[in-house]
């Protein structure tokens, strides 16, 4: 504490003991607030929208509006409107000529695009995570599929799709690959309103062959065969989604 901040401590403390009464002016609050951080809350509101997103609470072509979002989140406009801006830079969100904001619609060929760069990419930070951390991520995986497996059971298909990403990402967390991790969530992001819309229309119940396959595979810390499994659990569900998937072109 600087000198003079020092005498001015002790002239209130001494002013207190005397009299009993210290007025507001007197205190020095600077050292007793802490600083709200704008840009954790700016995070929060991102990582609520991501999670909502992801999980059915927008559907594919609703408008999105930072009143709405405002009023939901119970905050202020500035940290919205910083997640809104974020998202629509992730493809999450897309922003009309008319500077309105919806979810985009997904088509068949948007669909396709990033099933195809989900496979190639999901594959790769497989290989690093099995290459890393192979007995870890094979301890893990077998914590989540049980859930899926729980979920599966009890006819909760939000459970599922909740746990399957829980699946996915607990490989792709230890891939040491920052920059691949975060394309990898981006196309999670692209696609989740219109994957948890179908699923839960259709009803849809994945098997989970492929995902044994990659817990065997990081059990064996065998990266190529880890890479396969989860290659070719990305193209099991491609052909009924592109089947049964709710698109905008249909």
């Amino acid at each position: 504490m600087k000198a003079k901040e020092k005498q001015v401590t002790k002239s209130v403390i001494r002013k207190a003991a005397t009299s009993g009464v210290v007025k507001a002016q007197d205190v020095d609050y600077r050292r007793r607030l802490v600083r709200v951080d704008n840009n954790s809350l700016y995070m929060r509101v991102y990582q609520e929208l991501h999670q909502a997103l992801m999980s059915g609470v927008f559907r594919p072509g609703e408008p999105v509006t930072l009143r709405q979002l405002i009023m939901r989140l119970g905050t202020s406009a500035m940290p919205v409107r910083q997640a809104v801006g974020r998202l629509i830079a992730e493809g999450a969100l897309r922003l009309l000529p008319n500077r309105s904001v919806i979810v985009p619609p997904m088509s068949r060929e948007r669909f396709t695009e990033l099933w195809k760069l989900r496979q190639l990419l999901e594959g790769m930070a497989a290989e690093n995570a099995c290459r890393l951390a192979a007995a870890k991520v094979a301890k893990r995986l077998k914590q989540i599929n049980a859930s899926i497996k729980r979920g599966q059971a009890e006819g909760d298909l939000t459970s599922v799709l909740l746990n399957n990403q829980k699946f996915h990402f607990a490989i792709y967390d230890m891939s040491d690959m920052a920059i691949l991790r975060s394309l990898i969530a981006i196309l999670w992001l692209q696609a989740g309103p219109f994957l948890y819309l179908t699923l839960m229309s259709r009803r849809q119940l994945w098997n989970l062959q492929r995902h044994a396959e990659a817990i065997k595979a990081f059990e064996a810390r065998d990266p190529v065969a880890a890479r396969k499994a989860i290659e070719k659990d990305v193209a099991m569900a491609f052909e009924p989604l592109l089947e049964h998937g709710i698109f905008s072109d249909n």
